[in-house]
């Protein structure tokens, strides 16, 4: 692909802005473009075998490409899986030296709550309560998370 890292994200935004029907006239062009005319009349037989030659091809080429796509989207959301992780260590990390009345405890809440929408498989956000409490809550981290 070509162009900068963003043109995806501009290109979504631009087609928001577009009606139904220039989104279904734009899709028809490509269709059209992407997908080959196949007129068989008058062909002989050798013409056939090529023909379904040539379309096998194009079916080998289109397999490779949604496997490269598909290795590509696990990759990418294994990354955002890392990322979200080591931003919320580095803000674990952050509270700990931070000067604060707030103590984490590993439950629901936190800083990232929407990473975590995203990434399913992201461990679980951080939930915070008072240092200053006046009663001191005694149950076990399962008790508390149920």
């Amino acid at each position: 692909s070509s162009g900068s890292a963003f043109s995806n994200v501009l290109k979504a935004k631009e087609d928001l802005h577009k009606s139904a029907e220039q989104l279904e006239r734009e899709k028809r062009a490509i269709l059209s473009e992407r997908i080959p005319t196949l007129k068989l009349d008058g062909k002989t037989k050798q013409d056939l075998i090529d023909t379904a030659k040539e379309f096998h091809e194009l079916l080998e080429q289109l397999h490779g490409a949604i496997y490269e796509l598909s290795e590509r989207f696990e990759r990418q959301k294994y990354d955002m899986i890392e990322l979200s992780e080591r931003a919320r260590q580095i803000e674990k990390g952050k509270a700990k030296t931070r000067k604060s009345n707030i103590v984490h405890t590993g439950l629901g809440g936190g800083i990232f709550t929407g990473v975590n929408d995203i990434t399913a498989q992201a461990p679980p956000k951080v939930s915070l309560f008072s240092r200053y409490e006046r009663v001191t809550d005694r149950r076990t981290y399962t008790d508390r998370r149920d």
